[in-house]
């Protein structure tokens, strides 16, 4: 003689079972379950190239108009505003032409005038306009978001070791921001 159940009972046992069946392999009919392995595809970092530049015995000015051949995008680029100091020689890099996605950060590796000698002014420029140009100062923020600059300058000196910014293209413009030791007086946004 059979054990009769309820219906809840057999609700709850078709549950169970449903959660325990493995069909993997299986052949229903009329109908082929297969399965797949998904696999994350592999990301390649782009070889970056580290560029220190450490000028012609001191004695120049460093002046980069960058390309994104020389510069590949997302190049983390490193300069020393100390080795410019025997001579009063200034350090430019002009950004290569506004592209969607394009982007570059600058560290400065070296204090400029630690040694008390020489007047070294920073500057990074762009042919289009620099908008939202925000730096974190020692003493608060110094930009301009209005837009219409196309540089951004550290006055002689004042440009330090850990100095980090950051600059990004929409296709149009440049936004620049970044963290530096000098006063918010000491960095301008500019039009030459």
């Amino acid at each position: 003689m059979a054990k009769r159940i309820g219906v809840a009972r057999e609700k709850a046992l078709l549950e169970a079972l449903k959660r325990s069946i493995n069909l993997d392999g299986t052949t229903l009919t009329g109908t082929t379950l297969t399965s797949a392995t998904l696999t994350r595809p592999t990301l390649t970092q782009p070889t970056l190239t580290q560029r220190t530049y450490s000028g012609d015995n001191e004695s120049e000015s460093l002046a980069v108009t960058m390309t994104t051949d020389d510069y590949v995008p997302g190049s983390v680029i490193y300069f020393d505003a100390g080795l410019q100091v025997n001579n009063d020689y200034d350090i430019t890099y002009t950004l290569p032409a506004a592209s969607e996605g394009l982007s570059y950060t600058f560290v400065c590796t070296g204090t400029a005038g630690a040694d008390g000698s020489g007047a070294v002014a920073v500057t990074i420029q762009a042919g289009s306009a620099i908008l939202g140009a925000m730096m974190n100062c020692s003493d608060g923020m110094s930009g301009d978001g209005s837009g219409g600059y196309t540089r951004i300058v550290w006055g002689d000196d004042k440009c330090s070791q850990g100095t980090t910014i950051r600059c990004l293209s929409d296709g149009n413009n440049w936004y620049v921001t970044g963290e530096t030791g000098a006063g918010k007086g000491e960095v301008a946004v500019e039009n030459p």
